[in-house]
């Protein structure tokens, strides 16, 4: 059995965002605000208003880089099982499904993976959010579904529907 986890790298990318980002969203606020408004910088009420909204935007960032990104993904002889906070989420018989993903890049990072699953007898599309993976993960995890004798693999377009 193989199995893929979040990567170390991947958390403190998540846990720098959701650190610095509401920082930074306060202090354009600030700027912003105080333009239109110019007392506002004399107003400790408001200031107190700015940091409180952004520490409850840090608070849930920080909550999601660590707790709401935390997947794990076990693949064994014939099957798939996607675990998302330590919570089986979901089984898959890799005879039955057709596996692809598609990947969505901003520069130099991978901001959405989805490893989009089609079963063969249905025609139902599962979708399962593999960002948290990391983009060379990701590749590995789907490297071992192609080379699996009983799974079907494939890239698919962009237009397909998410789930």
């Amino acid at each position: 059995m193989q199995t893929f986890k979040r990567t170390p790298m991947n958390m403190v990318k998540n846990l720098f965002y959701g650190i610095l980002g509401p920082i930074a969203l306060a202090i354009i606020a600030y700027i912003v605000l105080s333009i239109f408004f110019p007392k506002i910088g004399s107003n400790n009420m408001a200031l107190l208003a700015i940091a409180a909204i952004a520490l409850l935007i840090m608070v849930y960032f920080i909550y999601d880089a660590i707790i709401g990104k935390n997947i794990r993904i076990e693949i064994d002889n014939a099957e798939l099982r996607y675990y998302k906070r330590n919570h089986l989420k979901g089984t898959y018989k890799l005879a039955d499904y057709s596996f692809g993903y598609r990947t969505v890049s901003q520069g130099s990072t991978t901001d959405t993976i989805n490893l989009r699953m089609i079963n063969l007898q249905t025609g139902e599309e599962t979708v399962l959010d593999c960002e948290a993976l990391g983009p060379t993960q990701f590749h590995r995890m789907f490297s071992l579904l192609e080379t699996h004798e009983s799974a079907s693999t494939e890239v698919f377009d962009a237009d397909v529907k998410e789930v």
